[in-house]
């Protein structure tokens, strides 16, 4: 017998094919970890059966719970619904099978394609009763984008450690994720990875987050980016633990859910949601900001639900009148940019929701004056280049209302003013702030003068590091007043795959966007800057878009990248 098995492996080679060998599901072992806290990791359960734990699981919402397929089936094919009242989830504590509160399973759903390999290793519980969020049981918002290589990452669980001694305390270890090519040679021989998988180890072992408990979370920066699923060995030096990739797998949980996005705190303030019809793009509140206040258009009343869960560092608006001289504020950088599109698209009658007081662009307007609209730059004697979230409705409709003054270093005084003939957006402008360009056409020809033009279109995007110039009228601080005199900052352009993590709960920046900042924070275009140029070498590589805050730390600018959209404005104006 033992004859044949090794003259099967070398037939096997001979073929030029690989024996596969069988994957192992995780035995629950914490390699290298620390007793942790409930309260640091509060959407960590415990998923029993007979009252004794046997997987992990993470709360995306009040009725669900995240877990691994395998969790909840036989032999990887028979769901283990006929034993619904022998399961159940224990949330908000930290020691195993005791403590918190226990909640019953309604139904149990396994991924369609999940299979013998553990590809699609994730399902979903539904639970009988809503959990009652507190410090210590909260949802976690699952990511958009998997982490790249080297991220560091945390894995929770009761898993027995390295002794085979079962905790009872929850256990806790930093791993950091492995690069995808690497991850697939080193499984070869059981089949390899998939892109609904991720790994995550380190390279010394000892210390391996792929001995967590099965079902149980990975998270990065706050995020869920993996739920525990399979490996070889326990804590084995060049064999990292394999997760479901929560990035690739998202969208078959919210298509059953409805979650898409948590931000999630202990109330910190009394909080007043006011709703008021959108006019115009203008939001004027309904009393001045002597109390915490949100103000929502009122086409969003309905789907949304004030739960009373806020971010800790949440900066709420505080518009006031229209009329005086105080703030009024154009609503320039919508809720998409911060929710996804399917929240709004949801039936589910269970999310929270967070909105950022930067998202509404304020100005100072002067009394019985016009509202700023924003920057722009000259292409040609008769094009305007400008950003398509300043184009509102009733400009397109009524082209009095709007002008464009060039020549003059000072706000609303000198130079020229010219009327515009035509506007035109991008026509694939979306709330994303996707293709966010304008063009105006003028009604009359600028005259070139030493004040006075135009600037050409970059054909190359500018390098990260690159030094760049933004100008514009815009406010000195976030929710300050626009001097009259034109400013101008220098800043560099950020790494793009950089600026798509920082935005990530943004929905990240796309290929028609481009950052610039610096690191420390402090220089940013602000409020008011929107549509403006940002320049390199003098020549215009990017559009004031959108950004959060002004100058925060960590928040570079997104511009609209000039190099990736000039072809649009070459076909409509022929500037070359």
């Amino acid at each position: 017998m033992f004859s044949f098995l090794v003259a099967s492996a070398v037939f096997a080679i001979c073929l030029g094919d690989e024996l596969q060998l069988p994957r192992t599901s995780f035995d629950g072992r914490i390699v290298g970890g620390i007793p942790a806290d409930i309260t640091n990791y509060p959407y960590q359960v415990s998923f029993e059966l007979n009252q004794r734990h046997w997987c992990g699981g993470s709360i995306i919402s009040p009725k669900w719970v995240l877990t691994a397929a395998h969790c909840v089936t036989l032999n990887h094919l028979t769901l283990i619904t006929r034993h619904l009242n022998t399961v159940r989830v224990r949330v908000g504590s930290s020691f195993r099978e005791q403590g918190g509160s226990v909640h019953q399973i309604s139904q149990m759903i396994m991924h369609p394609i999940y299979n013998i390999d553990d590809d699609y290793d994730i399902a979903l519980l539904r639970m009988s009763t809503p959990f009652v969020y507190s410090n210590a049981v909260q949802p976690i918002s699952m990511t958009t984008v998997a982490p790249s290589a080297g991220t560091a990452v945390v894995v929770t669980g009761w898993g027995a450690l390295l002794s085979g001694h079962s905790p009872s305390q929850l256990q806790q270890v930093q791993v950091n994720i492995v690069d995808q090519q690497e991850c697939n040679r080193i499984y070869r021989l059981y089949g390899g990875v998939t892109d609904r998988m991720i790994c995550a180890g380190v390279s010394q072992g000892g210390k391996d987050a792929c001995q967590g408990d099965s079902g149980g979370p990975l998270v990065s920066s706050g995020k869920l980016v993996g739920v525990v699923s399979w490996g070889a060995g326990c804590g084995r030096q060049g064999y990292p633990g394999v997760y479901s990739n929560v990035a690739n797998l998202r969208s078959w949980v919210q298509s059953l859910t409805g979650v898409a996005f948590h931000f999630t705190a202990i109330p910190i303030f009394p909080l007043t949601i006011l709703h008021t019809p959108l006019h115009h793009g203008i939001i004027y509140s309904l009393r001045p900001c002597s109390s915490t206040s949100l103000l929502l258009p009122s086409a969003w009343y309905h789907p949304i639900q004030h739960l009373g869960h806020w971010s800790s560092d949440i900066r709420c608006t505080c518009p006031y009148h229209c009329g005086k001289i105080t703030k009024l504020c154009l609503l320039l950088h919508n809720i998409r940019s911060v929710f996804s599109r399917s929240l709004f698209a949801t039936t589910s009658t269970y999310f929270l929701f967070m909105m950022n007081e930067e998202l509404a662009r304020c100005i100072n307007p002067q009394p019985g004056g016009r509202d700023t609209g924003g920057g722009g730059s000259i292409i040609s004697p008769n094009w305007v280049l400008t950003a398509a979230h300043c184009i509102h409705k009733n400009m397109r409709h009524d082209l009095n209302t709007v002008r464009v003054r060039v020549g003059s270093s000072f706000r609303q005084q000198g130079g020229s003013v010219h009327q515009i003939s035509q506007i035109i957006m991008h026509p694939i402008y979306n709330n994303d702030y996707d293709y966010d360009v304008a063009l105006l056409r003028m009604s009359t020809p600028f005259v070139y003068s030493n004040a006075v033009q135009p600037i050409s279109m970059t054909t190359v995007a500018p390098s990260a590091g690159t030094a760049v110039v933004v100008t514009g009228w815009g406010a000195l601080f976030a929710g300050g007043y626009s001097p009259s005199q034109l400013q101008q900052v220098q800043v560099n352009i950020v790494d793009q795959q950089e600026c798509n993590r920082n935005y990530r709960l943004y929905g990240g920046v796309t290929d028609r966007m481009i950052c610039a900042g610096v690191s420390q924070g402090g220089k940013d275009a602000c409020q008011g800057d929107s549509g403006g140029p940002l320049v390199s070498s003098g020549k215009l590589v990017g559009v004031v878009s959108w950004g959060v805050g002004c100058a925060w730390q960590g928040y570079p600018g997104v511009y609209s990248n000039v190099a990736n959209l000039r072809s649009w404005v070459q076909s409509l104006t022929g500037v070359a």
